[in-house]
């Protein structure tokens, strides 16, 4: 039973991390477009 809570848990996570990452290349791909039209100063990327 614990294993395959450990394998459900890790699945959940890794799910997460995939959709996160899918969200912030959304997000980039607006701010690239974004700064053509204004140019902000947000060059070399990501504010972390």
């Amino acid at each position: 039973m614990k294993c395959s809570l450990n394998m459900f848990i890790s699945s959940i996570l890794s799910g997460a991390k995939l959709f996160f990452l899918y969200i912030w290349n959304n997000i980039h791909e607006y701010l690239e477009k974004r700064n053509k039209t204004t140019s902000v100063p947000f060059r070399n990327g990501c504010v972390c």
